[in-house]
């Protein structure tokens, strides 16, 4: 029995030594994990070592925890913590595992039950390092919270005990920064000032040199704040924390006056800064306001818009928007100051927002807002019960009051005023308000009293409206003198005034009808409102005037003034009229530029397609006839008139496209112009060769009007065409029956050429005798002529042959038929030697005729000079340029054949005699070439 007893202890010895062994792997295999940032494997690993109960467990659970606290399960590490030092046997971990569910609290952001942990930490562990970061972790806390006295005291605690220099410093940093913020500058001075010296480190000194620049800069010490902002160096001014040294540098600027480095300064931080930035809208507000004064006053404008639209500081969009609201006020622009003054309401400085609310309520009442002028009023009234200017609050309520028609509600208002202030300088508006009831009721006399009575008084509110009543009530008693002189003084006094130029205009509008020249007051309002809608209508008025005496440069001048503006009512209207007037002026490309891609052509109405039509018509007159087509194809034909269709007609037709001008004559009703177009189409066939659709469209022309306009020029195309298809009868029936004065040369040249040809060669003669100078300038000159010259040719008429030449050498197609009929009568006459001067001229070309003249030069230097060298010499050229079926070509070398045989060559004489033998030459040559040949004995 005892040997079992024995031999089971050492069985669980060796049992639990080999669980020691298993937990000690796992515990280091669980730290691994654990150093590595593995935390999900490692809280297994300790759990596994936790379960063995040995040794290790306090550690393992300890490390457990911590696992699961770097996974951020917060509140299962404060569980597992709990839990652990109910079992702890461990007194360091012990106390450390309270530094840890502090910690866990600190990240759930349960602060108080955090504090309350590191405070039992602190009094129960000795680890010095946690129990520093304890009241690190305590005093930023307290700092968070705005708490920075307490923070100041957690972080005194931790520089009592802490050692380490660099962390020394930081916490110095920390206690100045909460100094600061509690405004506590002296203390922080004395704390900060000498760590920038004390420090060898760029960062801590420049978080020093940027805490102590802020306080001098808070105190309004600022040249001593920007030698510390510039002590920081250059280097450091991207890091994040010290991005906005440059703002400060710029407020302090500011504040001395120097906005030339307070921009270059405010630049560089925008540009440097997102928009997530703390200051980076601040700093757009503070460049805007100065920029606001100077040239780039735009820039300045869209720097404050940027803030009020997308920053979230409602202070500091509140600040931009009274900015913005200044400026539209300075530039009188109302409507715009609006919307600004409303989001500039809730702005913190209270005499800023009294002056707000009093400015915005100013502003309903210019703008008709009345009844938010009212509400705003009320909310005043009842706020600033005790104000100086309640006074002020009530005469504005009574001016709501009278511009919304409640004289009697007005009255009452005044006796307000009157009771809490009997000395107030409202009360003298009371004459005002008398003047509207009076003018309300037609009482102009009583208006006139009351008006003049209140123009009296220096410090008025209305000056300006009553100015306007005593004009209206001036002009109801027909007072015209009058009312010249109170309009003198409104254009005097308020020349820029908002809505002033559309009373003048009324009132101008009166004044004319009783004869008196306005013309200045229209000029004082094309000068001083050259937008409004008012001076439009005089635009309109003076060039209408000017269109209708057909002045159109003038006209032009004052349509171009209305459109300058954009928007204006009757824009589209105005621009036909200055089109119609660009058009009579001939200014085609003017119409053009203005018309093209024009969003005035958008709308599907009449205007549109007239302004389509002329712009059409500009392209036709610049001959850029494609273009021209292209507009007027946008409109349908139905649309179009009689005298439009000829002109798109032209316009197709010259464009080549003679189908649309074909399509058009189907809306023609009009004869004239139906024969107009016909003709403008036959024209175009017949130019481009087309005859047999050019006699249709003549046809047509001639037959749907006999007596248009066209109809003389129609019956000579006609005629031409009958005269191309030699149908000689009826060309001539045409051209004798056209009586307009400028085509009778035509119709000479044509009736002659037909004579001719139909053998009526005296009528002929008679035709041309008497126009002979002017048909020889026609097309047909040539043909006339060279009928001319054959026929006295044929009658050896040699006087007017010799007149008819002097016209035929002058035109190149007839030189060579001149010259050998002049050659060949001289020929006929035996004068050889005249013959052969024309010949000679003649054969220097290359046809017919000159051919011819060769022949019979060759014929006169062999039979009648006996000259066979320049014979032969002539014989030979007139081979190398005539062909054999040339009429003379066989006779000719007959010819040569004896000039051969005279020379002794009878070889050569002999063969060219039987070439003519053998040859498809005519009869008589080879009757001549049988002849010699037997007379040679060949």
């Amino acid at each position: 029995m005892k040997r079992v007893f024995i031999l089971f202890t050492i069985l669980l010895f060796f049992n639990a030594a080999s669980y020691a062994i298993e937990s000690s792997q796992l515990f280091e295999q669980g730290m691994e994990a654990f150093r590595m940032g593995n935390y999900g494997s490692s809280e297994l690993i300790f759990r596994k070592v936790i379960d063995a109960n040995d040794s290790f467990k306090d550690r393992a659970w300890y490390y457990l925890a911590l696992s699961i606290f770097y996974q951020k399960q917060y509140r299962s590490a404060i569980f597992e913590l709990n839990r652990f030092l109910l079992l702890c046997t461990t007194p360091d971990l012990c106390s450390e595992a309270r530094y840890w569910i502090a910690e866990s609290y600190y990240y759930l952001n349960d602060y108080i039950k955090a504090i309350e942990e590191y405070n039992r930490f602190i009094s129960q562990s000795k680890n010095k390092q946690l129990i520093i970061n304890s009241f690190d972790r305590i005093g930023e806390i307290y700092f968070n919270q705005k708490r920075y006295d307490e923070a100041i005291i957690e972080w005194k605690k931790e520089l009592n005990i802490s050692s380490k220099k660099y962390e020394d410093s930081n916490r110095v940093i920390k206690i100045g920064e909460a100094l600061f913020l509690s405004e506590r500058y002296n203390e922080a001075l004395d704390l900060l000032e000498p760590l920038i010296y004390a420090t060898g480190d760029n960062t801590i000194q420049s978080k020093a040199r940027l805490l102590v620049g802020r306080i001098y800069q808070l105190t309004g010490k600022h040249w001593q704040a920007i030698k510390y902002f510039n002590e920081i160096p250059e280097s450091m001014l991207r890091v994040p924390s010290f991005i906005s040294v440059q703002y400060f540098k710029a407020l302090s600027y500011i504040a001395l006056g120097d906005t030339y480095n307070a921009r270059l300064n405010l630049k560089s931080y925008i540009l440097i800064s997102a928009d997530t930035v703390q200051y980076h809208y601040n700093a757009k507000y503070e460049l805007g306001k100065i920029l606001l004064n100077t040239r780039d006053s735009d820039e300045g404008m869209s720097l404050l818009e940027d803030v009020y639209t997308n920053s979230n500081d409602i202070e500091l969009r509140s600040n931009a928007s009274f900015e913005l609201a200044k400026v539209y006020l300075k530039n009188n622009n109302n409507e715009k100051a609006i919307p600004y003054l409303e989001n500039a309401v809730s702005i913190n400085d209270a005499e800023s927002q009294k002056y707000v609310m009093m400015t915005l309520t100013r502003l309903y009442i210019t703008t008709a807002r009345y009844d938010d002028a009212k509400r705003l009023l009320d909310f005043m009234l009842e706020k600033y019960q005790y104000e100086e200017n309640r006074d002020e609050m009530l005469f504005l309520v009574a001016q709501v009051y009278v511009m919304q028609g409640n004289i009697t509600k007005a009255l009452e208002v005044f006796e307000d005023i009157k009771e809490i202030n009997p000395f107030s300088q409202y009360l003298v508006e009371l004459d005002y308000v008398k003047a509207i009831d009076a003018f309300k009721k037609e009482q102009y006399n009583d208006t006139i009293d009351y008006g003049n009575r209140y123009l009296k008084n220096q410090k008025i509110e209305n000056r300006y409206e009553v100015l306007i009543l005593l004009a209206e009530s001036y002009i109801k008693i027909n007072n015209a003198k009058k009312t010249i002189e109170v309009i003198d003084q409104l254009i005097t006094r308020f020349p820029k005034k908002a809505g002033l130029e559309e009373i003048l205009y009324e009132l101008c509008i009166v004044l004319k009808e009783q004869g008196i020249n306005v013309e200045r007051y229209y000029s004082f309002i094309i000068k001083n409102y050259t937008s409004s809608i008012t001076a439009g209508k005089i635009f309109i008025e003076k060039g209408d005037e000017a269109y209708k005496k057909k002045n159109y440069q003038v006209a032009v001048y004052f349509y171009s003034q209305y459109l300058a503006t954009k928007g204006r009512p009757r824009e589209r209207s105005v621009l036909l009229f200055y089109i119609l007037s660009l058009y009579e002026l001939k200014q085609y490309t003017t119409i053009i530029k203005t018309l093209q891609d024009s969003d005035y052509l958008t709308v599907d109405d009449l205007t549109t397609k007239l302004l389509i039509k002329m712009r059409g018509k500009s392209f036709y007159a610049l001959k850029d006839y494609p273009a021209a087509l292209s507009d007027f194809m946008k409109i349908p034909f139905n649309d179009y008139n009689k005298e439009d269709f000829v002109v798109i007609a032209d316009t197709a037709i010259k464009a080549s496209q003679p189908e649309i001008a074909i399509d058009i004559l189907s809306y023609v009703e009009d004869d004239e112009y139906f024969a107009v177009i016909s003709y403008s189409i036959a024209l175009y066939y017949k130019l481009n060769g087309n005859n047999d659709l050019a006699f249709d469209y003549f046809t047509k022309a001639l037959l749907r009007k006999l007596d248009s306009s066209i109809s003389d020029n129609t019956k000579i195309n006609l005629a031409q065409i009958y005269f191309e298809r030699k149908e000689f009868e009826k060309a001539l029936e045409l051209a004798e029956s056209v009586q307009k004065k400028e085509l009778e040369n035509l119709r000479y040249s044509i009736m002659a050429i037909a004579y001719f040809n139909l053998g009526n060669n005296d009528k002929a003669l008679t035709v041309i005798s008497a126009k002979l100078n002017d048909i020889v300038k026609t097309e047909y000159a040539e043909e006339i002529i060279k009928f001319l010259l054959i026929y006295y040719y044929d009658k050896n008429d040699i006087k007017n042959y010799q007149t008819m030449y002097g016209y035929g050498i002058k035109r190149n197609k007839l030189i060579t038929l001149s010259n050998y009929y002049y050659g060949m009568i001289m020929y006929k006459n035996n004068n050889y030697s005249q013959a052969l001067q024309f010949f000679n001229t003649a054969s220097r070309y290359d046809d017919e005729y000159a051919h011819a003249s060769l022949y019979y030069a060759g014929l006169i230097y062999l039979l009648i000079q006996r000259n066979y060298s320049i014979a032969k010499k002539y014989f030979d050229l007139y081979f190398s340029k005539a062909g054999s079926n040339d009429i003379n070509f066989y006779n000719a070398k007959v010819y040569v054949s004896v000039l051969l045989y005279e020379t002794g060559k009878q070889d050569e004489s002999k063969d060219i005699l039987y070439e003519i033998i053998n040859s498809d030459s005519n009869v008589l040559a080879k009757i001549k070439a049988d002849h010699l040949i037997k007379q040679y004995g060949f």
